[in-house]
């Protein structure tokens, strides 16, 4: 039987420039606020920063790292039926 060719980056995430999507929200998210306040310098160099802090703590973790510890901490709004609730110790249905 011959072994077939599978691509490993099907599901990677998608690349802007150098950065992934998910890098590059909060960068721009943070330009956006040096934008508002008149202070593009400061927000460009913040929005440097934050990316590479988050591009250095995501190296380590598997992909969604940061919507699943968003989740695990509380941070999102769970009280649809979608999510159950992960501070309970016992889930009965």
């Amino acid at each position: 039987m011959k072994a077939n060719f599978l691509p490993q980056n099907l599901d990677d995430q998608v690349m802007v420039l150098m950065w992934s999507a998910d890098e590059l929200l909060p960068g721009f998210a943070i330009f956006l606020v040096g934008i508002f306040f008149d202070q593009r310098i400061i927000g460009i160099l913040c929005a440097i920063v934050v990316t590479k802090i988050y591009r250095r703590s995501k190296e380590g973790t598997h992909d969604g790292f940061l919507l699943h510890w968003c989740y695990h901490h509380g941070l999102f709004n769970t009280s649809g039926t979608g999510f159950p609730n992960a501070h309970e110790k016992e889930y009965i249905p």
